[in-house]
């Protein structure tokens, strides 16, 4: 469980990585919608317990930020980043290919893949650092 600093300190991190991704990638840069932001991040913590398991957390996460959409643009991008912020919380990396992560979420965006997928791919590359 992260604590209040924690979850403060990784919506900066990820508004911070957002703007840098768009800056680097392209897109248009705003959070238009930040309370869903906010869920997103703390959606594993809102009902204890539920998401005990560091990759459940880090594919609900991930899943909420692609699908509800809280900045202009760069969605699944910044998803993909809380994905591998919250694994190396846990000393946790993904060994695999961003464009395979990419679309991963791009699935969860369309609802073709949930939670429980996100969780397998993960467990699938994860490795301990």
């Amino acid at each position: 469980m992260l604590s209040e600093e924690e979850l403060r300190d990784l919506r900066i991190t990820l508004i911070h990585a957002h703007d840098r991704t768009i800056a680097n990638d392209g897109g248009s840069k705003g959070l238009p919608r930040p309370e869903l932001l906010d869920l997103a991040i703390n959606r594993p913590f809102i009902v204890s317990g539920t998401y005990d398991d560091p990759f459940e957390m880090a594919a609900a996460v991930a899943e909420s930020i692609a699908h509800n959409h809280p900045f202009t643009d760069g969605n699944k991008r910044t998803a993909s980043i809380a994905m591998s912020l919250l694994l190396l919380v846990h000393n946790y990396r993904l060994l695999n290919h961003l464009t395979e992560r990419i679309e991963l979420l791009r699935r969860a965006t369309q609802r073709e893949v949930g939670i429980s997928e996100i969780r397998d791919y993960i467990a699938q590359y994860a490795v301990r650092i």
